[in-house]
Formats: structure tokens, sequence, C-alpha cells
């Protein structure tokens, strides 16, 4: 141990600055702006409040996430596999936490070890510490310097959201990351050395990434398919046994999933979420510029005869760019821009940062070396700093108004039975299924579950009766509208096939207003109950044109204008 420590000392210590810079906006909401704080966190991540919701159901004994949101539907199948959730809430309940407070732990704790592995897996293929610190720190706190459009809008005076640091989301990326580059260190492992508890590793870690995250362990397979025809024509059997082995110990690990997924096709309702998830036809070729952009450093590196051309790296990156037109094959676009944000930008940022170290050694003297590497690892800090510090400041006035909100959830907490199903507008019922056992009756992210179009359609008709729409108003109302009835009706049904999310033909606006119509002629009890509902939340400051039925609810409890009610 001692022996580890005086070799690694160094990435301990920055993989623990990463994890503090993940959780740095957090820590600023209770130490400066403590004065604001009264519970209610900044989740400003893509879907963060989705993620944290799916852990809250997990504590809330619903452990495969087949209706996140929905009273309705906790047995359905899920789309998602809960195996992340589920780790990241049984680690939750052993250290004490709640679901929010288990999601914050998790960004420093599987930075970490993310950071930690990088380093090693870094480290194995080029052999050269500095360059493994150096691909650690550009993977997780600058992966915004590999797009152009994301670099100016980094380093812009603009306050902006930038939807903080990517791998500064515990479950996807960060948590499933450490499946991707834990296979892939085991397999580089493997075989160089033959040691056969790699094999295992590799079996374990590949299975296991069936649970976790479609698109890593449909790349990797691709990749076990790269290698094999590698060896093959290096006439190298034994390796070709070896990834022989490890894909079917994994399809082994994988057989329960498998199974489950091939019975979704026959489930109704399937068809419609996989359009409103993004799936569509097509068999176009995806360009990636940073896949290609990369291709030119590593011929440069073959020509300059560089230690950063490694050819098991350089099989594990072209399948990265084989898997994201895995639509030429197959014939379906499955959303293949996550393959560009998680497998291909940081296997090309290790490529580029490894062809530029290794040039730079080549032709710059030794003694100034050190500070070439030390001013790439200041730059990728203050890279990482200034998006978490951005993203935190643009949302830092919505998130001092939405402290407004904790005496509510804190009700809710202390005086409903589990899994009760509250009506609040869009913006709190994403949290109140994150902070509370509560469900809600509709959410935005309702559409990526095998719900039915008539279910989410008769949810949202509820929410623009209590907002007032009427027949005479409604046409005026979802023309304005487009973007929050693609949001939660249609999903990304239309977002790659037309454009945008909201790019929907008009027939299907003149279709929905008069069925909403014909929604208005029922008794709001027959409305209101067609789905369990058992409180409505009015916040009065946000939605002050809300029009309840008073006569048909009973008011609980008030904080700040926002007032709980029960149906009579």
């Amino acid at each position: 141990m001692k022996s580890f420590l005086k070799q690694h000392w160094v990435i301990i210590i920055l993989s623990a600055a990463i994890g503090f810079i993940f959780v740095f906006p957090h820590v600023y909401l209770r130490t400066i702006d403590r004065g604001f704080f009264r519970g209610v966190d900044v989740l400003g991540s893509d879907a963060e409040t989705h993620y944290v919701a799916r852990v809250q159901e997990v504590y809330d004994g619903h452990l495969f996430l087949g209706s996140t949101y929905f009273w309705e539907g906790k047995n359905q199948p899920y789309l998602p596999p809960p195996f992340l959730e589920i780790a990241t809430a049984y680690l939750g309940k052993i250290l004490g936490m709640n679901a929010v407070q288990i999601n914050i732990f998790a960004k420093f704790f599987f930075g970490f070890l993310l950071s930690f592995l990088l380093y090693f897996f870094v480290l194995e293929l080029f052999g050269d510490k500095y360059l493994a610190l150096m691909s650690s720190a550009l993977t997780l706190l600058a992966p915004s310097l590999l797009s152009s459009s994301d670099m100016r809008s980094v380093f812009s005076w603009e306050i902006k959201n930038l939807e903080f640091l990517r791998y500064a989301r515990p479950l996807n990326p960060a948590f499933s990351s450490l499946l991707l580059f834990g296979y892939l260190l085991s397999l580089y492992r493997l075989l160089k050395s033959s040691q056969i508890r790699y094999l295992f590793f590799c079996a374990v870690f590949l299975g296991l990434s069936f649970y976790a995250y479609f698109y890593f362990w449909t790349y990797l397979f691709l990749a076990n398919g790269l290698f094999v025809l590698w060896f093959i024509y290096k006439n190298n059997w034994p390796e070709v046994k070896k990834i022989i082995l490890i894909s079917a110990g994994a399809l082994l690990i994988a057989l329960p999933y498998l199974i489950h997924t091939v019975g979704l096709s026959a489930f109704s309702g399937y068809q419609e979420t996989s359009e409103r998830l993004g799936f569509f036809i097509s068999r176009s070729l995806t360009v990636s510029k940073l896949a290609v952009f990369t291709v030119f450093f590593i011929i440069f590196a073959f020509y300059k005869k560089l230690l950063s051309f490694n050819p098991f790296f350089i099989i594990a990156f072209t399948a990265s760019i084989f898997v994201i037109n895995h639509q030429i094959i197959t014939g379906v676009n499955i959303q293949n821009d996550h393959y560009h944000w998680y497998v291909i930008t940081p296997l090309a940022g290790i490529a580029l940062i490894s062809t530029f170290y290794f040039y730079i050694k080549s032709i710059l003297d030794k003694k100034f070396f050190p500070f070439v590497i030390i001013v790439c690892l200041a730059f990728f800090f203050l890279t990482g700093i200034i998006v978490q510090a951005k993203s935190y400041f643009s949302l830092r006035e919505i998130t001092i108004l939405n402290q407004r909100y904790a005496p509510i959830l804190k009700w809710l907490n202390g005086n409903t039975f589990l899994d009760s199903v509250v009506f609040a507008d869009g913006k709190f019922s994403e949290l109140i299924p994150a902070y509370t056992h509560n469900n809600v009756y509709y959410s935005a992210y309702a559409p990526y579950y095998l719900n039915s179009r008539e279910d989410l359609e008769n949810r949202f008709f509820l929410r623009l009766f209590f907002e007032g729409v009427n027949s005479e108003n409604i046409i005026s109302y979802l023309d304005e509208h487009r973007s929050e009835t693609a949001l939660y009706l249609f999903g990304l049904k239309y977002r790659y096939t037309n454009g945008c999310s909201s790019c929907f033909p008009d027939e299907l606006n003149e279709k929905l207003a008069k069925e909403y119509m014909g929604f208005l002629k029922e008794d709001f009890m027959v409305k209101a109950q067609k789905y369990r509902l058992d409180y409505v939340v009015w916040d009065k400051k946000e939605n002050p044109e809300w029009r309840l039925p008073l006569d048909k609810i009973e008011k609980l409890f008030e904080a700040d204008d926002i007032n709980v009610y029960k149906l009579r």
C-alpha cells in the first residue's frame, strides 16, 4: 500500500479535486448561499431530476421502475434497466442518505473512481503517468474543449447554463462509464498478461453493462467483433478464443435482460414509446467531425512513430466510429448522439491528448516539458471550474426561487401516504417525485415510459383545464405552446425526423383541439378521476390564471402562496 501511494499519490489528489469540482455547486449553495437555502437543491444537469426520481422510486420500493411518475403502471416492463438506480439507492440506504443526498455524494464518489480508472487505463496503454493524469483531467473536466461550439460558450463572457460537467451526472455517464472503462482496462490487461482473472472481470463488466446503458454494451460488442477480426488476421487464435469466452459469459449474465427486451416488442404501446424515445427509420451516414479530426491525429501519430499509436486503442476507437453508424446496417436510428457524447468524445480526447503529448515531448527541451504538463492540467481544471460556475450562476436565481417549495415538499413527505398522486405545475411536478414519496399526475418524462397516447393526452388535458383553456381558445393555445405539447405528448418523436421536437404537423393540433373539446364536456370528477389523483398543489404566484373547482377540493396547507388541496 505504501508503495502504491508513493507511486500514485498525485492521481489520488487529482481525483479528489475532480470530485470536489463535481459537487462545487451544491457546496456553494450550502455555504456562500446558505442564507437562501431551505432544502431544494440545484439539479441542473441534463435530466438530473429524472435520475433522482428514479432513485427515489427504488427507495419507495418499486425496484423495476416500470412507471416512475404515475401511480398506474408500476408493474409495467421497464425500458431503461434499473441496475444503476438500484445500486445507487442501496448505497444511499447504507450511508443513511435520501435520494437527493446520495445523488450529490455519488457525484463525488463516482467522479473520484472514474478519474482513478481513466488514469490506470491510459497508464496501461501508454506507460506514462503524466499523460494519464492529463487524460483523466481532460475527459472529466474539459470535454467542452473537444467541441468548437461548447468552447465558445465556455470562454465567452456570457453567464450561460452549460448543464454542468457531463460526468458530474451520477448515473449516466459517471456510474455507467466505470463499466465501460473497467471493461477496456480489463481486456487490455487480459490480452497483455493472459491472467484468467481478467477474463472474469471482462465478462462481468460487459454483462452488467446490459443492465446499465444500452449504448455501452452495443459499442463493446462491436469492439469485440473488431478485436476478433484483428486477431484472426494476426492468426492469433488463443486471443480469439478469449474474446469469444468473454462474450459468451457476458451474454449469460445478460440473459434475463435479453429475454425481457424481446418480450417488450409484444407489449402494447411499445411502438409508440420507441418513437417518442427518438427511434426512427434511417440508413443515412453519420459523420462525427470530432472523429474525423481524431483520425488525422492518429495518422500523424503513425507517420511520426509516436507511442500514442497503440493498436488496441486504435481498434477501440474505430469501433466507436462504426457503432455511431449502426443504422446503416440495422435501418433504425437509436439516438446515436449518445455514442458521440459518451464513447467517441472520451476516446477522441485520449487520442488527441496522447498524440499531442508524445509529439511535444519529442521536440521540446526536457526542462520545459514539465511546464507544458502543468499548464495543460491547470487549463483543464480552469475549464471545469468555469463550466460549473457558469452553470450554477445561470440557475442561481431559479434555485433561490425554488426554495419556496421546501415547506410543501416537507408537508407532503410528512402528511401523505406512499405513492399518493399530486397534481402540480410542470416545474414542481419534476421536483415532487425526486424529493417525496409521491407520484404526479403528468410529467415531461412520462412519454419515455410505456404509457399510451390516450393516457398522456388526458393527463395533459386536465392541466389545460386548470389553466382555464376553453373551447374558444384551445386552437390558439396549442399553436402558441407547441413546445409544451411536444414535451408532454410526443417526446423526441419529431426531433430527429423533422428537425425539432415541436416540428409536428398542424393536423395533430387540430386533432388535439377536437379531443379537448370532448374532454371539456365531462364532469370535473370524471375528468379528474380517470387516473388516481389525491392532491392538487396550486402555486398562486407562478400560476395566477389557474381556475380550480374550489367546491370540489378542500384546502389542507398553505405556505408562501402555495396551497395544497385534497379532492373531497
